[in-house]
């Protein structure tokens, strides 16, 4: 059989990668290697300048260009990829990042990492962004299946737009072998190189508008004021530069001085800032998947989460969970962890069981049973 699995971008340098481009590394990597009497032709936006997998039985195919704007959209999923796919005598097609070319009679599976995008404004300047949320349903009715990387997204796109469950699978995220449990010399360490040898939280993702963070701040500040502790907050995520009051907010945040603006780390610095981190936070309700959640567990480093959010899934027992409009409670839970060593210990106790079930040949093979639902 021959399957086409059309991406944005495939990654080749690993200390740049970001959740979403490991998944498409991965579940390709595993998926050619672990079938190799099928044939893969892998279609790309980007050149491919030097193999990016061993697999022999690979073939790359490089689009002319990226499509930068409403039209050239347009022009790549009504006439370039059916074109493609007839040209390459594909008998099923796999779409990494949720676009189908609807002309096309190909047996066809997405997948949807993020539906974020689906219930916040995606920035004007983002025409794919765009282009998808206005395309979405009729994507979704083509697809013979459909994967999703979380049950909380799978929920919100049956309700949104009434998808048959059993359309969907879940396919949970492998976590990178990077994580891993730190040494009480190695945490002390990281610790000495960036907080002074001081404890702390550690928030890691973007810094933007949809993702709670001054709520978060404003929890931050109860513990700081309630319990006089030393401890500090490290943000490490890129600064979204549409979130231009941003900066001015932290100038005026009474406890700017304890709290430590790493921007967008490389992995093995993020391994080490998670591995020694008092406790991981997530103050997000709208994200479908969250990969540092899942890679603190792999540390044994605790959560707090918003309620209701996909943590609830991804951190089970392994967390504390707050409500995350209410900055009050959401201090009331720092206050709790940091004064009860007992709960902290019972929820590092509980980690090892949540990160068992996050593991990338798993999420290959539920993907690759995804494409056998469509050419049954």
């Amino acid at each position: 059989m021959r399957i086409a699995i059309y991406t944005d971008i495939i990654p080749e340098e690993k200390e740049t990668w970001k959740g979403a481009d490991w998944f498409i590394y991965e579940v390709i990597y595993r998926m050619t290697a672990m079938h190799p009497e099928h044939e893969f032709i892998i279609i790309s936006n980007e050149s491919f300048d030097s193999p990016h997998f061993p697999s022999g039985n690979l073939k790359y195919v490089s689009l002319a260009s990226s499509p930068s704007s409403k039209f050239s959209l347009y022009r790549l999923l009504k006439w370039t990829l059916p074109s493609l796919l007839k040209k390459e005598k594909a008998e099923a097609f796999l779409s990494l990042n949720g676009f189908l070319p609807l002309k096309s009679k190909i047996p066809s599976c997405i997948v949807l990492q993020d539906t974020s995008f689906l219930f916040t404004p995606a920035a004007v300047s983002d025409r794919k962004l765009n282009y998808l949320k206005s395309h979405i349903q009729p994507y979704l009715s083509k697809a013979g299946s459909i994967a999703t990387v979380s049950a909380f997204c799978k929920k919100e796109l049956v309700s949104r737009f009434n998808i048959p469950p059993e359309k969907m699978t879940v396919i949970h995220k492998g976590i990178q072998e990077d994580f891993h449990p730190l040494s009480w010399q190695e945490r002390e360490a990281v610790k000495n190189d960036y907080t002074d040898g001081r404890e702390y939280f550690i928030y890691a993702g973007n810094i933007s508008k949809d993702k709670n963070i001054i709520n978060m701040l404003k929890g931050f500040s109860v513990l700081k004021k309630r319990l006089r502790s030393n401890m500090v907050l490290i943000l490490a995520g890129k600064e979204d530069t549409g979130y231009k009051e941003f900066p001015e907010l932290m100038r005026s945040y009474h406890f700017r001085d304890d709290v430590k603006r790493m921007g967008q780390v490389g992995l093995q610095e993020m391994t080490k800032l998670i591995g020694a981190a008092y406790a991981l936070v997530s103050p997000s309700e709208t994200e479908s998947y969250n990969s540092p959640v899942t890679e603190a567990l792999r540390c044994k480093v605790p959560v707090l989460a918003a309620a209701g959010s996909v943590c609830e899934e991804l951190a089970g027992d392994a967390a504390l969970y707050f409500n995350p409009i209410v900055p009050d409670n959401i201090g009331d839970k720092f206050c709790e962890i940091y004064k009860d060593e007992n709960l902290r210990a019972g929820l590092i106790a509980n980690t090892d069981k949540q990160a068992t079930q996050f593991n990338w040949d798993k999420t290959a093979d539920l993907l690759w049973d995804c494409i056998m639902q469509i050419v049954k």
